[in-house]
């Protein structure tokens, strides 16, 4: 079962997968990860979506600002950082990743490897990290007086 909340997820999670399913794992990925996936065909209705890649998808300045919110910066005082977002939103599924699609058209994100499942893209809190990181720079830079 998934674990967190799904209602603050950024909009990443429907922009970035392909609109309509392509099939059962097996049908789509090959033998591999249908054995991989195997808990996932006990939940009736629940499918392996296609990922669009990072170079078809461009993320709007809503859905830009509302991630760099969702990742900790306020979009208008860390301006200079929304290139993060913007990154965050285009990062691909990487390390056996797949965009899934349960009964009730609710997109999560499942591991073919591991059989580990999540509501949140696997990038995210690498992002969240790297923003919390350049915030604190910033911050601490903010605070230094130059010396003359």
């Amino acid at each position: 079962r998934l674990e967190g909340s799904r209602a603050a997820r950024p909009a990443r999670v429907l922009r970035r997968v392909a609109e309509r399913p392509r099939g059962r794992a097996h049908a789509v990925f090959g033998s591999a990860v249908a054995r991989a996936s195997a808990a996932m065909d006990c939940e009736e209705g629940v499918v392996i979506l296609q990922e669009r890649p990072a170079e078809d998808f461009e993320p709007n300045d809503e859905e830009v600002r509302s991630y760099a919110a969702w990742l900790g910066m306020d979009p208008d005082a860390d301006a200079e950082l929304l290139h993060l977002a913007r990154e965050g939103l285009k990062a691909p599924l990487t390390g056996g990743w797949k965009p899934c699609q349960n009964a009730r058209r609710e997109i999560f994100y499942f591991n073919v490897e591991t059989g580990e499942r999540s509501w949140d893209h696997p990038a995210d809190d690498a992002y969240r990290r790297l923003v919390r990181d350049r915030m604190r720079a910033k911050a601490a830079g903010a605070g230094s007086t130059p010396t003359p």
